[in-house]
């Protein structure tokens, strides 16, 4: 839970203003594994990270609060090219609620005792690519959407 010692109403009002000034307030702390799994029968190539990928997370809860701020695209940061084998898995740890562009567009916060409902969108490119992926101009690859299953949880006060 975040609140930055600030009664809740005050914290609200603190991520608006900064986000205006377009310099939010760091995300929530949360350690989270985005993990991917290869179901295929054949080894898989996904990018990971840089420009060519995106991260957005949805929160639902009644504190759940998201601020946007605009990030410099220069220089081009590229993605990383990561091979899956058949029935193996690729795990991206995280530390916190940053997300959106290079995440850091988007910050999301944890500002009160409740039950959460966390949601992870991964856009991705992979290859081969599948039948239904857009190309994304790399050779081979096709951009994809990865959805995680929403994970529940609940916030308690510190003891």
């Amino acid at each position: 839970m975040q609140t930055n010692g600030w009664p809740l109403h005050v914290f609200e009002e603190k991520v608006r203003e900064f986000e205006k000034d377009k310099e939010p307030l760091p995300a929530s702390a949360m350690e989270l594994v985005l993990e991917f799994k290869n179901n295929t029968s054949e080894p898989i190539r996904m990018l990971v990270g840089g420009d060519e990928t995106l991260l957005n997370y949805e929160l639902v809860g009644k504190a759940s609060l998201t601020a946007e701020a605009p990030v410099k695209r220069e220089p081009r940061i590229a993605a990383q090219v990561v091979t899956i084998p058949a029935g193996g898995v690729y795990r991206i740890a995280r530390e916190d609620l940053s997300h959106g562009f290079r995440n850091k567009s988007k910050q999301t916060y944890l500002s009160g005792i409740g039950v959460y409902q966390l949601t992870a969108t991964y856009q991705t490119s992979i290859s081969p690519a599948p039948s239904n992926a857009v190309s994304n101009g790399r050779s081979g690859f096709g951009e994809i959407k990865i959805k995680s299953a929403p994970v529940e949880f609940r916030t308690k006060k510190p003891s």
